[in-house]
């Protein structure tokens, strides 16, 4: 029997709160050793090499100095003489960022928006993102972009050859994939929901602008998700009529908040994917997004993707309230349900095995 290859992951993302990079590099990693067929090695801050078992689950060791800037110092430090220990022949950086000296390295793009849109992000962040991302790209291999729109991004900003990026897209899983749709043409639906939005870039303030409106003429409350540190973005909500504050749901807790709402309410300004679409669209909602990430690709209906505009929203909600959405729903799920992590990872396996 032949050997597995071995491949080195760079799991600093073990060590962070699990948003949608960490749930992306989590769910695919874990599956490598089983779906791929191969031998997998998580190196760990400060210097620990892990053998991840078919079938065992990536650690979570939440650890606040592997955070921020002092992590992405261990990356261009301390990873790479790691990366030589392990004595893999391919690094895989499944958190959006590696160290820049090392050339067998496969990092998974997440975006590049903090070039396009730094006026969302901290000053030492965008310079090092300015300085990092173009030799991280070019040094690399190979890529991985989570969807057509990032991979473009590549091409048209880093001039990045197309033919060395692989699409390897998220996928959605339990608990959402698991919420009954016996129960969709008796949803009562009395609510919106608005996923992130102590986020500036997800664009609360679209919202705030015509929900009192909506609220006046629908009967619709607007329940918006935000993480558990003060955000001035949450404030653009003031004090507007209908507003239900979720804070720090559990994914079940989201999964009913999807379950009970009319759509959910994406106008962001900037996404490299959208995992929140995929999610609602398992539990059985549909959405009305902005023109980001892979919202196009995952519509069931054109109108689902909307310019910027109020008017154009407004007039979508009112249109939704009353009508009878159980196909869109159906539909909707089916096609999200389809999108497993075990196909994604496949996807990253294969992005892997050329180099190995």
């Amino acid at each position: 029997m032949s050997t597995p290859p071995t491949v080195a992951v760079n799991a600093r993302f073990v060590t962070q709160d699990l948003t949608g990079v960490q749930r992306y590099a989590h769910e695919v990693v874990s599956r490598l050793a089983q779906s791929g067929g191969m031998r997998v090695l998580l190196l760990v801050p400060p210097g620990e090499i892990v053998e991840l078992s078919p079938g065992e689950q990536t650690p979570l060791r939440p650890d606040t100095r592997w955070w921020g800037m002092a992590g992405h110092r261990w990356e261009q430090t301390r990873l790479r003489s790691l990366f030589g220990r392990s004595g893999a022949k391919v690094l895989l950086s499944p958190g959006g960022w590696g160290p820049l000296t090392v050339r067998a390295q496969l990092p998974v793009i997440y975006d590049i928006h903090p070039l396009l849109h730094p006026e969302y992000f901290a000053r030492d962040y965008v310079r090092m993102a300015r300085l990092s991302t173009p030799i991280l790209v070019r040094v690399s291999r190979r890529l991985v972009a989570i969807s057509g729109r990032v991979r473009d991004q590549l091409v048209e900003h880093l001039r990045v050859d197309p033919s060395r990026v692989d699409i390897v897209p998220p996928a959605v899983g339990p608990p959402f994939t698991g919420r009954t749709l016996h129960d969709i043409d008796t949803r009562s639906s009395n609510h919106c929901l608005f996923v992130g939005g102590d986020k500036a870039q997800k664009n609360l303030a679209f919202v705030a602008g015509f929900w009192p409106e909506v609220h006046r003429l629908l009967g619709l409350e607007l329940w918006v998700t935000e993480r558990a540190v003060p955000s001035r973005v949450m404030d653009d909500l003031g004090e507007l009529p209908g507003v239900v504050r979720l804070r720090d749901p559990s994914d079940e807790e989201l999964v009913e908040a999807y379950a009970g709402a009319l759509c959910l309410l994406w106008p962001s300004i900037a996404e490299g994917f959208g995992i929140p679409l995929l999610e609602a669209m398992a539990v059985g909602t549909p959405f009305l997004s902005s023109d980001v990430g892979a919202a196009r690709e995952l519509a069931v209906l054109p109108e689902q993707v909307l310019p910027l505009e109020p008017d154009s929203w407004v007039r979508q909600l009112k249109s939704w309230r009353y009508q009878d959405l159980g196909e869109l729903r159906r539909r909707g799920a089916e096609r999200a349900r389809k999108a497993t992590w075990e196909r994604s990872a496949d996807g990253l396996a294969s992005a892997l095995r050329p180099l190995l």
